[in-house]
């Protein structure tokens, strides 16, 4: 009979404020720790989607920053270029793309003056061959400025995990309840049980 009613009409006849005689208090407190954790995680999502608007518009400003402050030059490889990283030196069936050399090359900064540094440089690439390279003012080697699609990652990744982390520490605790519910469920049933065995009228032997 319970299976042909309406979901929402079962749902209702759980919760809290239930006229259903039949509910323990345990079952009401359940009830309701479910109501607030779903409540609870709702309301947390326009939290976690401001604090990724913060992070993308705080990453979106670094980016505009390094822009300014980062050149990009051409460089010559001097040498032949070497994994950068030395275990890398005896496993060269799992390098590709995503593992850079280094090799010294020499580059001329935007003042005129003609330097010479290690590098990374991209996978395969030959003595002599020229690359481009990321500069800061002082004429040093750096890492590409970042792009506005980084900022729509890291902002996106930290809406998440604010999301994320509380709504599981909430389910966390709703699991915590529910369990101990249970377990004050089965104690009761077993004290009703043991009672019922000591009525006059009635045997457990």
């Amino acid at each position: 009979m319970n299976a042909e009613q309406p979901l929402a009409l079962r749902l209702w006849r759980r919760a809290p404020w239930s006229g259903n005689p039949l509910m323990r208090r345990s079952e009401r407190v359940e009830s309701a720790l479910v109501l607030a954790v779903a409540l609870f995680v709702l309301v947390l999502i326009p939290f976690a989607a401001a604090y990724g608007t913060a992070t993308y518009a705080r990453i979106g400003q670094l980016a505009m920053q390094e822009h300014q402050q980062r050149h990009q030059v051409a460089a010559v490889l001097l040498e032949e270029p070497a994994p950068a990283r030395a275990d890398a030196l005896t496993d060269t069936a799992t390098r590709g793309p995503g593992d850079p050399d280094r090799a010294t090359a020499r580059w001329t900064t935007e003042t005129g003056e003609t330097r010479t540094g290690r590098v990374e440089v991209p996978f395969g690439a030959k003595p002599g061959e020229t690359i481009d390279i990321w500069i800061d003012s002082n004429g040093d080697p750096v890492a590409a400025p970042r792009t506005g699609s980084d900022g729509v990652v890291a902002g996106v990744v930290a809406a998440l995990t604010v999301w994320g982390m509380g709504s599981g520490v909430a389910l966390l605790l709703l699991y915590g309840g529910h369990r101990a519910g249970a377990k004050r469920r089965i104690s009761a049933l077993d004290r009703e049980w043991n009672d019922v065995g000591r009525s006059p009228g009635w045997s457990m032997g």
